[in-house]
């Protein structure tokens, strides 16, 4: 991915409380949008509900990139 949409991403991001939607966080993490919602539906990636909207806290999905043992 170019840091050009990760800069985008980010810049979104912030701009909306950094929330990201689907198709923003599975760009951010160069993944399909399927494979965020199966991830998502078995809790292996932390996401919030705002109404009816999935949305993906930037802060949270960088920190649960990170190994375990990098982790705060």
């Amino acid at each position: 991915m170019s840091l050009r949409i990760i800069e985008q991403v980010k810049k979104a991001a912030v701009q909306d409380s950094r929330l990201m939607t689907p198709e923003q966080c599975a760009a951010f993490l160069q993944i399909e949008v399927n494979t965020l919602y199966v991830m998502k539906s078995q809790g292996r990636i932390p996401y919030r509900k705002v109404g009816h909207s999935l949305r993906f806290d930037l802060e949270e999905i960088v920190e649960w990139t990170k190994p375990k043992d990098e982790r705060l």
